[in-house]
């Protein structure tokens, strides 16, 4: 499967990827989501929200594309995608990071 190198933890109110839904250990609805990506080769591929997103970066190197413009973020880094972007996201360092996602709600 797809997410076999991915670990996607999704803490709070509703996170969907890909059309994969991730229910939250914290039902609330905050106005927020939040989840965290982890892995050695974690990734997303390409997609595109209504919404804006923040990537807070707890350790590893994660390369982020955002409109065909790319960034490469290490540990206490954070990066702003705005809405209706075209977003990527993938760890490159090599060794396990943890990235939070944090997505806001309407």
């Amino acid at each position: 499967q797809h997410y076999n190198s991915n670990s996607i933890i999704n803490y709070i109110d509703q996170f969907q990827i890909h059309e994969q839904q991730f229910e939250p250990h914290i039902p609330h609805q905050t106005g927020f989501g939040l989840a965290l990506l982890r892995g050695i080769k974690a990734h997303i591929h390409p997609y595109s929200l209504d919404c804006s997103e923040v990537y807070l970066c707890l350790d590893g190197e994660w390369k982020i594309t955002c409109d065909e413009q790319k960034v490469v973020i290490g540990p206490r880094d954070i990066f702003s995608v705005p809405k209706n972007s075209l977003r990527s996201v993938r760890q490159v360092s090599g060794v396990e990071g943890n990235l939070y996602i944090i997505r806001q709600k309407n």
